[in-house]
């Protein structure tokens, strides 16, 4: 019987691996152990879980080669004849309009990134750096003296959060009514109860940035919405809803990501402390450990894609409309591509991970997440460095479907004074 026929189960090690579901509670507190027992027993297995079935991907080169075919295998969501959507970089498959750029296949989604690039450019995210220190030393200046603070709540959610709305131009007062709705929507089960309240604040988000477009058609100030009302595609104006849905991805994209991978740092850390002290006194390794750190952590741990064209992927024959779920976390613990694959080595080079993706989905805002979380990093170690997690307070993403986050991680250290060196 085929893959299609059985669906997935594997005792491969002791621990079995039912119908493959990555909203689960099995998924969520075995996760490593079911992407290992995929790769070394179905690389390419079958799930009946969600969108009528799907494909899971569990290798590096296989994941990376499908991520690099946008021809074959496709982003773009679209509506059938019944009026469903299909499609998209999720499974299940959502019910909200397109994701701009994202859920677009070239060529009308080059158009939108051409936009968007110089807002995300190398050379702009490290002029950028200085603020972001800035920034960090600011909010480890409220909570110094008190020689406690949280990871998640007091440095990763505000920093990456206030950057990315200085950064489309939105104030900063409401940071938190814009971060927090994007955090709980990534962690919720579709249709809960907490879902449903994020999708909410996610409305109210989303109504804000309305606002904000109607008013920099009139008024144009220096920031990404402006650019985007000022801007053309194939020599038209972007209407409004397309506006304000690239900004919805921008927000939700900067506001999450980053904040997971500086709290999993943190936690390494602080149980290696070998790796700590070495940071510490090697803090030019700190951009090659921020590569790692992503690699062992890979926040956006699934992506989504439609096959479009008849192909074979380790064997598995697909044909034109199945679902892929790409397994990006999977892919980077690869033990044939990686050694060491489930350890952090803080000086591995090159690191060739995918945790932003690759080819012409690559995250847009790898340059600016890489300068975040080299500060954040850099600047807790170089002020706090005798912390000590709290591990009894950790508190993890209920669901590590989307996201493998953190909702809060409290750490504790010798009260220092504040240094007074900035400001939010």
């Amino acid at each position: 019987m085929t893959a299609r026929e059985t669906g997935v189960t594997m005792e491969a090690t002791g621990l079995p691996l039912p119908e493959f579901d990555h909203y689960s509670d099995f998924y969520t507190q075995n996760t490593e152990q079911v992407f290992a027992d995929l790769r070394n027993n179905a690389p390419v297995a079958y799930s009946r879980a969600y969108d009528g079935g799907f494909y899971i991907v569990s290798r590096y080169q296989q994941v990376r080669d499908l991520l690099a075919d946008h021809e074959g295998f496709g982003s773009a969501k679209w509506v059938d004849d019944d009026g469903v959507r299909r499609g998209g970089v999720s499974i299940p498959t959502s019910a909200q309009p397109p994701l701009l750029p994202l859920e677009l296949d070239p060529p009308q989604a080059t158009e939108y990134r051409r936009l968007l690039s110089p807002w995300f450019s190398l050379k702009r995210t490290e002029q950028m750096r200085p603020r972001i220190t800035e920034l960090t030393n600011a909010l480890i200046d409220e909570h110094v003296e008190k020689g406690q603070l949280d990871v998640v709540l007091d440095i990763g959610n505000p920093v990456p959060a206030i950057v990315t709305l200085e950064l489309i131009g939105l104030p900063l007062d409401d940071w938190q009514g814009f971060a927090e709705p994007m955090h709980q929507i990534v962690a919720a089960l579709p249709g809960s109860e907490l879902f449903l309240r994020a999708a909410e604040g996610v409305a109210r988000v989303s109504a804000a940035l309305a606002e904000l477009v109607a008013q920099r058609r009139v008024e144009p100030a220096n920031d990404l919405a402006s650019h985007l009302c000022q801007a053309e595609v194939n020599g038209a104006p972007i209407p409004d809803e397309d506006i304000v849905n690239i900004l919805m991805t921008v927000v939700g994209g900067g506001v999450d990501t980053t904040t997971s991978v500086i709290a999993g740092a943190i936690g390494w850390l602080d149980e290696h402390p070998e790796d700590r002290r070495r940071l510490i006194e090697e803090p030019e390794l700190l951009p090659l450990a921020c590569e790692e750190f992503i690699r062992y952590l890979t926040p956006a741990q699934i992506v989504s894609r439609t096959v479009r064209r008849d192909a074979c992927v380790s064997g598995q024959a697909l044909a034109p409309g199945d679902r892929l779920a790409l397994a990006l976390a999977s892919a980077n613990r690869d033990e044939t591509v990686f050694d060491r694959a489930n350890e952090v080595v803080v000086d591995r080079e090159p690191v060739r991970h995918i945790g932003f993706g690759f080819g012409v989905h690559r995250c847009i805002g790898a340059p600016l997440g890489r300068v975040e979380l080299q500060v954040m990093l850099g600047e807790l170690l170089r002020r706090v460095p005798d912390f000590q997690v709290q591990h009894d307070e950790i508190q993890r993403y209920p669901k590590r479907a989307k996201v493998n986050g953190f909702v809060q991680m409290p750490i504790t250290f010798r009260p220092r004074q504040p240094e007074a060196a900035g400001s939010i």
